[in-house]
């Protein structure tokens, strides 16, 4: 049984209606059993809070302010660098105001310092005559390569099945496309929908660590259809804010194994072709933070080389 979508419990067959047996979920949360309804009762430790975590600032020109999640001002204190007005990386302290009647969730009460950043959300896309499409915060292009199409900045574009043909700059430029080039840390604020969709002919993504996919909601047909590529390093994506991955890697026939021990896929709900006609790949391995439980998995596998994935 699940509570608010992410707690669980452990099978609760065998307990009987009215035992009250207690059962730990979290470091502040205790299952305390079912009442004859059948419902299951809980009971929060107030005492206990979670450690706040930044979101990204965007930089627009102007002084921004740090900003975090389950930050409470009545229970605690924020120090250090708050504001900015230089894109970078800054530390914050965040202390507890009364920590002898609050602990973290871990226990402790020492100050916690956290990195937060201020970054441009600027998307740069370019196209050299090398068959590279580069990807950049900048208008800067790869020193020793050439020039064939600059699309410009597609940090505002968010493309779907009706548009990334029309839409999407270098749809018209897929079949030229063998390398995709991180160039320098990226900051796509909510898609990266459609971003390779029938780039049948790339063999090779450099530098994809330089994609912080912190924000991203979207991650829907991101790679289908890249029929030649034969490995893609995910193991930096961050996904815990995902909810679609439709057809993610859908008809990468050449892929043969796929490493997704740190996906974090507690909050996808669209799973739905997401390793579809793979049919060279065999093992699928992800980790801890790896359910399917919120999601739609119509066909997920349907033509792929194995029909299930394996926990690292």
């Amino acid at each position: 049984m699940a509570l608010n979508g992410r707690l669980n419990i452990y099978d609760d067959s065998n307990v009987a209606f009215g035992v009250r047996p207690v059962v730990t979920l979290r470091p502040n949360v205790k299952a305390l059993g079912k009442d004859l309804d059948g419902t299951w009762q809980i009971e929060i430790d107030e005492r206990i809070l979670k450690v706040p975590t930044p979101n990204l600032s965007i930089y627009d020109g102007t002084e921004q302010s740090i900003s975090l999640n389950n930050f409470n001002s009545e229970l605690m204190e924020l120090s250090g660098i708050t504001k900015a007005t230089e894109t970078g990386d800054y530390i914050a302290t965040v202390s507890l105001k009364y920590p002898d009647k609050h602990t973290w969730i871990d226990g402790t009460t020492d100050s916690i310092d956290i990195t937060w950043k201020l970054v441009k959300d600027t998307i740069y896309v370019t196209l050299y005559t090398d068959g590279t499409l580069g990807f950049s915060n900048n208008t800067d292009t790869i020193e020793g390569k050439m020039v064939s199409k600059s699309y410009g900045d597609i940090a505002k574009s968010y493309y779907t099945e009706e548009t990334y043909k029309t839409e999407r700059p270098w749809y018209a430029d897929v079949d030229s496309i063998t390398t995709v080039d991180f160039v320098n840390e990226i900051f796509p604020t909510y898609s990266t929908a459609y971003w390779f969709s029938n780039c049948k002919n790339l063999k090779t993504i450099n530098n994809i660590n330089n994609i912080n996919t912190s924000s991203v909601v979207a991650m829907n047909h991101m790679f289908d259809y890249c029929e030649a590529l034969s490995y893609v390093d995910v193991s930096t994506f961050d996904t815990r804010n995902v909810t679609n991955m439709q057809s993610m890697f859908g008809v990468c026939q050449s892929l043969t194994s796929l490493d997704l021990s740190t996906f974090d896929t507690r909050n996808v709900t669209n799973m739905t072709f997401m390793f579809t006609q793979c049919s060279k790949l065999k093992n699928i391995y992800v980790g801890p933070n790896w359910t399917t439980e919120n999601a739609d998995t119509t066909e997920m596998f349907v033509g792929c080389g194995t029909s299930s994935v394996t926990k690292k």
